[in-house]
């Protein structure tokens, strides 16, 4: 359904643009000669001198170029909606849809080759309620619900503990995602929110983990939902936190969450009730900024969790171990820009996660990446993209594995990735980029894979 959508929204979109184009042009009264031309109001991106520059091209295919830079520069693709849109801006309600598809082949793996396809379709809204009729100053509503289809050759084909998208799993759903307020006191120095939505949200995620089409970057270090009931999107849960200190210098959050592990399967959508409930999870996080010089930008995280659920030990499975922790810290910060422009340059990013000893499949993972933005003269929102993440099942597990003679998981999975994001315009970026991943779940005998893959996002 979301694929039908992705491609009709922009026939959709490039039929509504080409009639536009069509009746500029021909309701464009002839200019006076020497008179200077008429020029759209938007201004759009600077994509270089036309096709035929210098030799005189026809004014539709002036008009044309015109038209779909403007396109290209709004802030969404469907536009204003005949001005609806900033109306309900005004009213403090900012109504998002977007999607995210991406496509991907794996030329190897030990159960084979695919091609597959996974996306995700959101669509929701973000009520400032200070403009909504002046409800509450203070207060911010949010109402999401989001749809997911496809595979994932990641475990189908590979059997890693990576997912070659980023955005599979959770179940093949159409679910509510979140429905949540929050309330911000003494000029937003804190900060409450509570109701039914993925606590990675507000927990454990840094913007330049998402430079990467691969989940095991995207969004958050993978030892977390491999440990514990962290749950990330699409899949909600209720809970709340609490957030003290300058939200854009340095501030300490914590709070507590719902562990059901039924919320994410396939069907449980609209699941709302508490049947399957484990027990809570508490997270507790420090967030700093050391500068918002677009010289020097960066954001650093330390954070740990302990959840109050049973699970089996890794070594003896019959065991129910009460009680599971872990710790992470992640970081990206700009460490060079161009003099001319400060806002291209080099920029690192990385985390370190650890699970707990006892009972968490995956005892660590570790990632570090590259990110260079304004890749060639005119692209300076175009970036390139270097990552590498590895992963380490528990010793506890592999020892288990090795005294009841079973493939024994004692490898580091590694993989990297290379992409280069072209954005396109504020609405639409497509990242093609290449994934390579090694000892998949930790067997050292299973096929090494490449895989190639796009991620396209469009913003409706």
């Amino acid at each position: 359904m979301a694929r039908r959508l992705f491609f009709a929204g922009l026939a959709l979109a490039a039929g509504i643009w080409a009639t536009n184009v069509e009746a500029q042009v021909s309701s464009t009264p002839a200019q006076p000669s020497g008179a200077p031309a008429q020029t759209d109001t938007l201004a759009g991106p600077d994509f270089g001198p036309s096709p035929g520059a210098g030799s005189n091209p026809s004014p539709s295919l002036q008009y044309s170029f015109a038209g779909l830079e403007n396109w290209l520069a709004q802030p969404t693709m469907t536009g204003d909606w005949g001005g609806l849109r900033t109306k309900l801006q005004d009213n403090g309600i900012n109504w998002q849809t977007w999607l995210t598809a991406e496509p991907v082949r794996n030329f190897n793996g030990y159960k084979g080759v695919t091609t597959a396809w996974a996306d995700t379709l959101a669509w929701g809204a973000d009520v400032d309620l200070g403009k909504f009729y002046d409800i509450d100053p203070d207060g911010t509503f949010r109402i999401w619900m989001t749809k997911r289809d496809g595979r994932n050759p990641g475990t189908d084909k590979i059997g890693s503990l990576f997912q070659t998208q980023e955005t599979f799993g959770q179940g093949r759903d159409f679910r509510l995602n979140e429905i949540s307020f929050a309330q911000a006191f003494m000029g937003n120095f804190v900060n409450v929110k509570g109701g039914f939505y993925p606590m990675g949200k507000d927990f454990g995620s840094l913007p330049a983990f998402c430079n990467y089409i691969s989940n095991a970057y995207c969004g958050h270090p993978l030892v977390m939902p491999y440990d514990s009931g962290w749950d990330d999107d699409p899949s909600g849960r209720y809970g709340g936190r609490i957030r003290i200190g300058e939200p854009d210098f340095l501030f300490v959050q914590t709070g507590i969450y719902q562990v059901n592990p039924t919320y994410p399967k396939e069907g449980n959508g609209w699941k709302l009730n508490f049947q399957g409930n484990t027990g809570v999870l508490f997270p507790l996080e420090v967030t700093y900024f050391p500068s918002h010089d677009p010289r020097y930008t960066g954001e650093y995280k330390v954070g740990g969790y302990v959840d109050t659920s049973r699970a089996p030990d890794e070594f003896i499975p019959s065991k129910s171990d009460k009680g599971r922790e872990g710790f992470y810290f992640e970081m990206q910060q700009k460490v060079w820009s161009e003099p001319a422009n400060p806002n291209r340059g080099l920029s690192v990013s990385g985390f370190y996660a650890q699970g707990d000893e006892n009972t968490s499949q995956m005892i660590n993972t570790y990632h570090f990446g590259l990110s260079y933005k304004g890749t060639f003269p005119g692209r300076d929102l175009d970036s390139v993209n270097f990552g590498w993440v590895a992963a380490n099942i528990n010793p506890r597990l592999a020892a288990f594995e090795r005294l009841n003679g079973k493939p024994v998981q004692s490898a580091t999975e590694n993989q990297y990735e290379l992409n280069y994001d072209i954005v396109l315009g504020p609405w639409l970026h497509v990242r093609p980029g290449l994934e390579y991943d090694t000892d998949p779940s930790g067997y050292a005998t299973r096929t090494n894979a490449l895989v190639l893959a796009v991620s396209a996002k469009v913003i409706f």
